[in-house]
């Protein structure tokens, strides 16, 4: 049987999310837009790590799954998501779409770092 690892959010992990976080709200210095935009989309990040973290512990806790048990919990992450960057596309002049899609990415961003590119051996 094969197991495959669990990555989850470590406290460098953390650490990592909030250098980065930090250097993304420089953006603000360029525009307003661009820090208001990448502050939503680091809002929605954290909103969708605590949902998935607290369904999925749930699901385990219950030990009871069956094959399709995710597909509507994502589904409604793919609207939140999607309602963010509508959101800045229907506001322009206040959101950065880009800097928003970028601080959704930012927890992906700073898992990959710590597992692959920081890695200690």
């Amino acid at each position: 049987m094969r197991f495959v690892k669990i990555i989850e959010m470590t406290n460098r992990s953390w650490k990592i999310f909030g250098i980065l976080a930090i250097l993304g709200c420089l953006s603000g210095i360029y525009h307003y837009s661009c820090l208001f935009g990448f502050l939503l989309g680091i809002g929605v990040a954290l909103l969708l790590n605590y949902r998935n973290t607290t369904y999925w512990n749930d699901v385990l806790d219950t030990k009871i799954a069956s094959k399709g048990i995710g597909r509507s919990h994502f589904m409604v992450n793919y609207l939140i998501m999607a309602f963010a960057l509508i959101l800045c596309a229907f506001y322009p002049q206040y959101l950065n779409i880009f800097l928003c899609a970028l601080g959704m990415s930012l927890i992906k961003i700073s898992i990959i770092l710590n597992e692959v590119v920081l890695k200690k051996d």
